[in-house]
């Protein structure tokens, strides 16, 4: 079904972008408490999208199957 190559390829999208975030935070860009805080929020706001992304993505397989 074409909602789930959709779905997939947001999936695939917010995992990159999430990553991006992720590595700033290991590569020690934070300069101060505030920017890891940000950071943090930013990384928790995309994994909680992705969770519903992957939560619809199963919605619409199962849909699929039946």
């Amino acid at each position: 079904m074409m909602i789930e190559k959709y779905l997939a390829l947001l999936d695939s999208k917010i995992e990159a972008e999430k990553q991006r975030f992720v590595e700033e935070l290991v590569d020690g860009k934070c300069i101060d408490f505030a920017v890891y805080r940000e950071l943090s929020g930013v990384i928790r706001g995309l994994a909680t999208a992705q969770a519903e992304v992957r939560d619809l993505l199963r919605i619409a397989k199962e849909a699929d199957e039946n």
